[in-house]
């Protein structure tokens, strides 16, 4: 079915095939598929004759079930879902042609497993093209993605960072929880980086529902290959999703530390205070509360002081929520303060942030 216009579906609808074709006109063209039943299509084209670009809205969702091509154009969700079943995929797309996740939409691929990298051609406006990857070598799943131009410390709501990230939200959902083992690319361009963002020290981060963390080390971003986007960076063995960005490492703290240890190195056996300072990320706990497992008392803008007892050491376990955030230490006297963590790498990184403070 060749379509110069708009489709309206309002019952239960089929086609093997639809083409939207621009003849002639403006250099742009609005086309709708409209209604109030999903239409359910074989393969989606995007066409024109001459220098015409179309602009597909949605309006109903819509369902695919062959290859969603890109001649010229762009699909924008709004508040509707184009749905791609396992046997779906996309040609065509690259920085002039791909799905606009302007609203509430959400692009969706289904049945999502192997090894190979499954495509979601997304950018949250008709000027940023700011895909994903997805590699799921866990149980087969569903997926669903939307991209926002703004990154909240909320992770989806509160104050908009204006520094140290790249300025896009990836969201993804699974469809059952559980199961999941993701191998995750991000791609985006030089425009999307905002202010003291470092591209040479940076790393895929993870809204967890009160807090940013990193899911990854702090590596440089590479160079895509091809003129679509500027830098790529990768992510392995994801199995909890929500909102996910690209940060540098003076955004967040990008080491878990499981233990701060009071040491008294002179034998004095006089009292040794430690000192660590809560940034102003969210995701601190108050000791003693359900769920925190802080054995010190770590408050947003408060301080923690452990009193240390002559002639052995306190140490006090620090919790996921505990470790997200800007930490610094100090020792009021000559003896020393060292941090411990799970593992080697993690445990440099822990005691680079002790001197230095992320």
């Amino acid at each position: 079915i060749y379509i110069s216009g708009d489709l309206e579906n309002n019952a239960p609808f089929q086609a093997d095939n639809i083409h939207f074709v621009v003849d002639g006109g403006p250099a742009t063209s609005d086309c709708y598929i409209t209604g109030t039943t999903t239409a359910s299509l074989g393969s989606l084209t995007l066409s024109k004759v001459g220098t015409q670009t179309i602009n597909l809205y949605l309006t109903t969702s819509v369902m695919i079930d062959g290859t969603v091509t890109f001649i010229d154009g762009k699909v924008f969700l709004g508040s509707s879902d184009m749905v791609l079943s396992a046997t779906s995929d996309f040609s065509g797309q690259d920085g002039d042609n791909y799905v606009v996740t302007n609203g509430t939409g959400v692009l969706t691929r289904e049945d999502q497993s192997g090894f190979s990298y499954e495509i979601f051609p997304v950018g949250p406006d008709a000027s940023s093209y700011t895909p994903l990857a997805i590699q799921n070598r866990g149980t087969s799943d569903d997926f669903s993605v939307k991209v926002s131009n703004q990154v909240y410390d909320g992770g989806t709501s509160g104050t908009a960072y204006e520094e140290g990230s790249v300025g896009i939200t990836w969201f993804i959902d699974e469809a059952v929880v559980g199961g999941s083992d993701v191998h995750l690319t991000l791609e985006w361009s030089t425009p999307n980086e905002l202010d003291a963002f470092n591209r040479d020290l940076c790393t895929i981060a993870h809204y967890n529902g009160s807090s940013w963390e990193s899911v990854g080390n702090m590596v440089s971003a590479q160079s895509s290959v091809g003129d679509a986007t500027d830098y790529i960076l990768y992510a392995y063995n994801i199995s909890d999703f929500s909102a996910f960005s690209v940060v540098s490492s003076g955004r967040i703290l990008a080491v878990l530390v499981t233990c701060f240890e009071a040491m008294d190195s002179d034998g004095e056996g006089n009292s040794n205070i430690v000192e660590i300072t809560a940034g102003t990320q969210p995701g601190w706990c108050v000791a003693g509360s359900a769920g925190c497992n802080c054995a010190a008392v770590l408050v947003s803008g408060s301080a923690a002081v452990v009193p240390r007892k002559p002639s052995r050491a306190i140490s006090s376990s620090l919790g996921n929520a505990c470790a997200t955030g800007s930490v610094s230490a100090r020792s009021t006297s000559d003896r020393r303060s060292r941090l411990r963590s799970g593992s080697p790498q993690a445990a440099r990184l822990a005691n680079r942030a002790i001197r230095h403070s992320f």
